[in-house]
Formats: C-alpha cells, structure tokens, sequence
C-alpha cells in the first residue's frame, strides 16, 4: 500500500488474509480501496501499529466498528512474559530520561511531541480576557468545503506574544452560509479588514457583498509558507485560549515530513492540519511581508 500505486490493490482477489504492517501510516483513502478488495468468504485483516495521533484513519475505523466485527488486542512490553533484561531496563531508562514519549513508545498512548512537530515549546494553552492593552485585533479566512474546513481566526500581538481568541472550523460550509457562521464566532470579525486565501477570489467577491464587507485578499509569494512559520516562530510563544480547540490540535501536529524508511526528518512541510495556521498566516501577511522584505513598507498600527 505504501511502495505502489494504491489502486493497484482493486485487481486482488482470493486473498485469505491480509496484513498491514505500521499501519497507522496508511491512509484514508488506501482503507477505502483496500477493505472492499478482500471479501473472500471468510477472509481477514490484520492491522498492526503502534498509535500516533487519534484521528489516524486506522484508529478511526477501529472506533466506527462493533466488537462482533473486530478483534482489538493492545499488547505492550509489559505484556510480554518473555520480555529480556535488556528491553525491561531500556524501558526503565526511557520513562526516567524522557517521560514526554514514554507512553508513546512504550506503552501505546498517542503522541503528543515529536522532532517533526513545527511548533514543538513554542505555544501554550490558558485563558484570558482581551482588553485594551492588547491593541486592534486580526483576522484570516480559510476556504475549505468538501474535505477541508472553512476555518476564520482572531489574533491579537502583546509584547511580541501572539494571542488565539476565537477561531471559526466547518467542514462542507455552504459560501452563502459562512460569513453567519463566522460572524457567530467571531463577532469583531465584521467590522474589521480581514485577509483571505486569494486562489478563491470569487468566494471574497460574494462575502464582501454577503456579510463580511472589509474582506481581501491575501498576496503570496515563493516561499510565503515557509516564511509566515519562521514568523510565527519569532513569538516568543503562542498563547492559544482553551475554547479554540481545532487550533490547539492543528499546532500538536503540524509536522515537518518524516521519511518513513529511516525516519529521518525532512525539510519539506505536510500538507496537513494547517487550515487554521493558514489563517493565522493570512491574517498576518502584511507583517510577514514587512519583516521579510517582500514590500517597501505597510500601513498597519498595533498596539
């Protein structure tokens, strides 16, 4: 499944058994072509993992299926009777030395930090009331609508801080529907300029006219991605309130990728859990740009 084109496995057939191995790198999308594919009388799957994150698709469809359907066995060293002096002592190391990843590692939890994490340290999650001392605020908008969020933010800068207020997060938000989604959770957003993805420009044509007014456009440039997290890395930290869930899990595991042979961390970025660190990046562009010298100068006051 991970070495050829996925849909090569629709022309199996007669298979007894099929086993994935490290299977909580396999996709959605491979699921789907796989799972109808064995339907031989009888015939099983086997999955084997070690858990990464809960909404990998191999934990999903373990959740979605009822104990008649599946067998679910979590097996750790601790289980293992036969288990050596040497795995027993190296477990014992790794709990004192690095209790971060312990559970992780060696006990099947989900993980919480890796190397490849982009913002690993760099932002924090407790409350706070905004008030005048945190300035004007800033907004961005996502599109998404199929399989991707549409997704709105609101930031506020304080003492080279960034603050995540309210965040706004659908999935198959209708355009006529989203600026009273978004207004609804983020109401300062109406009366404010905020910034969007401009690859949809005709979406912000029909929002400025349908109940966001001050919305425009964001300009890219090469390298505008890498660029708006080198900025973001700058805070100090990042303080994200506890009501905004979806950006507390998009900053866990936005990652560099991994090459899953060696497990070397590579200098390329997923394209994944992002649709509200876009956001963020939109509503900071004019900033972005002024720090990396891609305009002569911006009009912008924050306090």
């Amino acid at each position: 499944m991970q070495d050829h084109t996925a849909d090569s496995v629709k022309s199996l057939e007669d298979f007894d058994i099929c086993w994935l191995e490290e299977a909580q790198n396999i996709s959605k999308y491979s699921l789907e072509l796989l799972i109808p594919t064995i339907r031989k009388e009888g015939s099983e799957i086997w999955f084997s993992w070690n858990p990464k994150y809960e909404d990998d698709p191999v934990e999903v469809l373990f959740n979605s299926l009822s104990d008649e359907n599946c067998t679910l066995v979590h097996a750790n060293y601790d289980s293992n009777k036969l288990a050596s002096d040497v795995v027993l002592d190296e477990a014992e190391r790794h709990k004192k030395s690095n209790p971060d990843t312990f559970g992780h590692v060696w006990l099947g939890e989900f993980s919480t930090i890796t190397n490849a994490q982009i913002f690993k340290n760099k932002y924090k999650i407790f409350d706070f009331e905004v008030d005048n001392s945190y300035g004007e605020p800033l907004f961005g908008i996502d599109f998404g609508f199929a399989n991707d969020p549409t997704t709105g933010i609101e930031l506020y800068i304080k003492e080279n801080i960034l603050f995540i207020r309210n965040e706004a997060y659908k999935v198959g938000l209708e355009l006529d529907a989203t600026a009273k989604y978004i207004s609804k959770r983020i109401p300062k957003i109406t009366n404010f300029i905020s910034r969007a993805d401009n690859a949809r420009p005709e979406s912000i044509s029909y929002l400025k006219r349908h109940g966001l007014p001050k919305i425009k456009a964001v300009k890219k440039w090469a390298g505008s991605v890498e660029d708006g997290i080198e900025f973001l890395k700058s805070f100090d930290y990042i303080v994200i309130h506890p009501t905004c869930k979806h950006s507390q899990d998009e900053f866990r595991k936005y990652s560099y990728l991994t090459d899953k042979r060696t497990g070397d961390i590579l200098p390329k970025i997923e394209d994944d859990n992002n649709h509200l660190i876009d956001a963020i990046r939109y509503a900071l562009e004019p900033l972005i740009r002024k720090k990396t010298g891609t305009m002569n100068s911006v009009n912008i006051n924050i306090a």
